[in-house]
């Protein structure tokens, strides 16, 4: 098999002491440990769209909440805790929660970015593992990350061809 892994599954191997964030670079690094390879790798371009999505979406969340303290400014009797509770939602939705907190000073809603839960966020941005089984005789790390990123662009194919996967089905 050759397969990719999730961020929680990469950070589990990180924890356990298998795979050392050094070892993501621009050039391939494999790990081995028992019987199964991991092939690792850094992409610097998708590390980069990453932190510009991440500052895009925290630019549009500003945007957001000076419109909410600006109705609020406004309308004296609205209602500056039921606000609060839609710019969380609005906060959760954008899947900025874990790093950006909302509270709500004197009837303005005031945002707070927590720089280590950023500084966590940020640390396996553009990095993936590929695993296999493959004995490193019948593929070595590079045939294995050609033949994953094969695989992709095969995948990709698939969902934007109807007629395609009712072939491979």
């Amino acid at each position: 098999y050759i397969t990719a892994i999730t961020k929680p599954q990469i950070e589990a191997l990180v924890n356990k002491g298998t795979l050392q964030l050094g070892l993501f670079g621009d050039d391939l690094c494999e790990v081995k440990e028992n019987g199964v390879r991991y092939v690792l790798r850094r992409n610097p371009v998708r590390a980069e769209e990453m932190a510009e999505s991440r500052l895009s979406k925290m630019r549009g969340f500003e945007g957001f909440v000076e419109k909410k303290n600006g109705y609020l400014r406004e309308h004296l009797k609205a209602s500056a805790s039921k606000m609060l509770e839609t710019v969380k939602e609005k906060l959760k939705s954008l899947r900025i929660d874990t790093w950006v907190q909302v509270k709500e000073e004197g009837r303005i809603l005031k945002i707070e970015r927590d720089e280590e839960a950023l500084k966590e966020e940020k640390f396996l941005d553009g990095c993936y593992v590929i695993k296999t089984d493959l004995k490193e005789d019948n593929a070595d790390k590079y045939v294995v990350h050609d033949r994953y990123k094969e695989l992709s662009r095969l995948s990709q194919f698939a969902s934007k061809n109807s007629h395609f996967q009712a072939f491979i089905a």
